[in-house]
């Protein structure tokens, strides 16, 4: 991520004094380039809930809301409902970014939740507040449902939520998202048609089908010890995954700037060998009733780059808020045909140890490997979860109809430990991948290929303006949520005899 040198800028320091923030009220540090609120009573915000994966609007939303050195409570009016925040005790920032203060919420009785194939899905929210600004998300734990952002700032500031509507880009969303047109909002509530299962995109099939028996393969590498194992692609890409390069103009002089990213991602299937050592099982098969672990990894090659001009940018912004991850059958493939078990991560309210277990998996990458993952030799699931329980820890979810099965994992990111010696803010290296796994169940019958479909989304926090005034003389600016482009992968496995 592209930062400016601010040392030994006066003006930029001079132009952000620091104030006190509602971090510094909570007792952490934060830099305050887009204002700070007060930590003395009631602020009252404005600002638009939309769609953070198009930028199309829903509504208005309002808060009120206490920052106090023991927590937050308040009132957000958002999507129809009015959400008591810290009703039983103040909501406590537990984020490791700095630069910010995080909460999060679940509310499960009956005037927030849904129901949905018997199950009740209570509402999820996350805050993340930076300086005076605030964004979050409302979701459910469900692949049925998409996110909801919203973003609000003081309306102390003079700001209305026709200014932050202006921000919105839907026409350079617009460019990228490939299900855009076929995504529509409610007037009130949780969107569905924006969610990771049901929104639209263009599916690409890895064809595997020439590949034909293991007869003829044979191990790059020796078997890995019992910590590591050896992977081949079973999906991938040969090209940016999903990426955004977009030019808009200077608001300060005539240069024009960019905005641009790139992320990679692939889906890996362990190998098999037997106890010589020779090759059993290839990535692209599984023997007749039995199993393999399928890896799903997403790195930024490019992390996202500021969508506002350096003089206005503060470090640590962008950064990770959520990945989505799915795994499921395809159109011609359901339960007979294969099962899904064992999600990693878990859900954080049936953890045990598990998730913390699952970071640092190590998958050797042998076999014929195309693009940016046939350069690396392995990759690691690093990545920073969000620890908690409910609604501030990984959801992870088992649902289905019929002779169809499909896993859901909805991630809540944090900010990796100061330790890191990667990119704090995103998984910008093959060591600090974001990843998910599951055990792919074979119950086909032999020479049969089976299609498994798996999907992919991206959501970080960034800065964006609301006005056409040079930042470094005026910086009308506010926080809000963006995704990368639903990435959605078919790849196949031969069912074979060992």
């Amino acid at each position: 991520m592209k930062q400016p040198n601010k040392e030994g800028d006066t003006s930029y320091h001079s132009r952000r004094s620091v104030l006190g923030s509602v971090a510094a009220a909570s007792g952490t540090a934060a830099i305050t380039s887009i204002g700070t609120v007060a930590a003395d009573g009631p602020n009252k915000f404005i600002g638009k809930t939309y769609d953070p994966v198009t930028d199309k609007e829903q509504g208005n939303a309002t808060a009120v809301l206490d920052f106090a050195p023991d927590g937050l409570k308040g009132t957000l009016s958002a999507a129809g409902f009015d959400i008591d925040l810290g009703v039983d005790e103040p909501l406590s920032d537990h984020g490791n970014n700095s630069n910010s203060s995080m909460y999060t919420f679940m509310k499960n009785t009956d005037e927030y939740s849904v129901n949905y194939n018997g199950k009740n899905l209570p509402l999820h929210g996350r805050l993340d507040v930076i300086g005076s600004q605030i964004t979050g998300t409302l979701k459910r734990p469900s692949a049925e449902y998409g996110p909801l952002a919203f973003s609000l700032s003081p309306i102390s500031d003079g700001i209305t939520a026709e200014d932050i509507g202006r921000a919105l880009k839907p026409d350079r969303r617009r460019e990228i998202v490939t299900g855009f047109s076929e995504v529509s909002l409610p007037k009130k509530g949780i969107p569905t048609s924006n969610s990771v299962r049901n929104m639209y995109t263009s599916r690409k099939v890895e064809d595997n089908r020439n590949i034909g028996d293991n007869t003829g393969l044979s191990s790059e590498i020796e078997p890995s010890d019992d910590d590591e194992y050896d992977v081949g692609a079973i999906v991938r890409n040969l090209s940016p995954e999903s990426s955004d390069y977009h030019f808009y103009p200077s608001r300060c002089d005539k240069d024009s700037r960019t905005i641009n990213w790139e992320c990679q991602y692939a889906t890996f299937g362990t190998r098999r060998y037997d106890s010589d050592g020779e090759l059993m099982t290839s990535e692209h098969e599984i023997a007749f009733s039995n199993d393999k672990r399928w890896h799903m990894q997403l790195y930024f090659e490019d992390p996202p780059d500021p969508h506002v001009e350096p003089c206005d940018q503060d470090e640590g912004i962008p950064f990770q808020t959520n990945i989505e991850f799915w795994a499921g059958h395809s159109d011609e493939s359901d339960l007979n045909d294969v099962e899904f078990r064992h999600p990693r991560p878990k859900d954080s309210d049936d953890d045990n140890g598990t998730n913390s277990e699952f970071l640092g998996t190590v998958l050797n990458i042998v076999g014929v490997v195309g693009g940016k993952w046939g350069q690396i030799g392995s990759t690691i699931v690093g990545y920073a979860l969000l620890n908690g329980s409910g609604s501030s820890g990984p959801s992870v979810s088992d649902t289905g109809t019929g002779e169809k099965q499909e896993f859901y994992w909805d991630l809540p990111l944090d900010d990796y430990a100061a330790d890191n010696t990667g990119n704090k803010y995103f998984p910008a290296h093959p060591d600090d991948a974001a990843g998910a796994n599951i055990t792919v169940d074979n119950k086909a019958g032999h020479g049969h290929y089976i299609d498994v479909r798996t999907r992919a989304r991206f959501e970080w926090l960034h800065l964006e303006y609301y006005d056409a005034k040079c930042p470094c003389e005026h910086s009308g600016t506010f926080a809000k949520r963006t995704t990368t482009d639903l990435i959605d992968r078919t790849g196949s496995y031969k069912s074979v005899e060992v």
